[in-house]
């Protein structure tokens, strides 16, 4: 199989690029190309796949949370108050309920979850006044056939030096890192820690294109203060790497093949990947 594939982009002012790839040097790249070659021509989802856009107000997303959650309040029966503003408490409890049950219900209402998944985290992203370092391109339900687990830790491969236009293998399961987890100040209980946080194992085919450079190697020190408490648990459970506990990083999949997009803060939108 080539080493070469081809990313359709869509930049800040809508003109579209060709850009040319190389397959990174290491077995989960390997891997990952063999599933692009089974998935390549279904389209990204879209709601997992978001454009590199302005965050849209805390005023618009709550309106759109609470939208969502009065569907599901019909639908599936009282999963939560709606509100006119949501906090991170808020989030904290809709995220845990919503990956827990996203996959209990018919398609319809699967929709809905997913929709509501990505909101969480875009209000999330409001209230600390963040911004993503990357675009995700996801198959969201469309890539389960192609889903399995990791053959060997990809933390063995992990890098914390992100650079723009580079593609990534992330962290990608259901729920968050221990690290994202202190930040939002979840719930301070095993049982609900150990429940929501889980080390990278799936391998989806999905990826993510920074779109700026990124160094990870920072930790905060009341982190590791606040996870000395669960470390112990964490290690029983798991077994896993150490970086695994902060999810920061990648597995690099690919880098661009001598034609460097000029800015890459001014990729808008990946509109499909394409095979050489």
């Amino acid at each position: 199989m080539s080493n070469k594939f081809f990313l359709t982009v869509e930049d800040q002012h809508n003109t579209e690029h060709q850009l040319e790839y190389r397959l990174a040097d290491n077995p989960i790249a390997q891997q990952w190309i063999k599933k692009i070659k089974h998935i390549h021509k279904v389209p990204f989802d879209r709601v997992y796949s978001t454009p590199n856009t302005k965050i849209a107000t805390k005023e618009e997303i709550n309106f759109e949370i609470s939208a969502d959650i009065t569907l599901l309040n019909s639908s599936v029966g009282n999963v939560y108050p709606v509100k006119d503003q949501y906090n991170q408490s808020d989030c904290n409890l809709l995220h845990a309920f919503t990956i827990s049950n996203q996959y209990g219900h018919n398609i319809e209402v699967r929709d809905i979850f997913h929709r509501l998944h990505r909101k969480i985290h875009q209000l999330e992203m409001a209230l600390s006044l963040s911004n993503n370092s990357w675009l995700p391109c996801e198959w969201g339900e469309k890539g389960g056939p192609i889903t399995t687990v990791h053959n060997e830790s990809p933390y063995r491969y992990y890098q914390l030096n992100m650079h723009a236009g580079h593609i990534y293998c992330q962290w990608s399961e259901f729920g968050k890192t221990p690290y994202q987890y202190w930040k939002d100040r979840d719930l301070d209980e095993v049982d609900h820690f150990l429940a929501n946080c889980k080390p990278h194992v799936t391998f989806r085919p999905n990826f993510s294109v920074f779109i700026k450079d990124v160094d990870y190697n920072y930790v905060d020190p009341e982190f590791e203060t606040w996870f000395a408490r669960y470390r112990q648990a964490w290690e029983e459970k798991y077994h896993a790497d150490e970086l695994s506990v902060y999810g920061h990083g990648g597995v690099l999949l690919a880098e661009p093949a001598g034609n460097q997009f000029d800015d890459w803060s001014q990729l808008y939108l990946i509109k499909s990947i394409d095979l050489d």
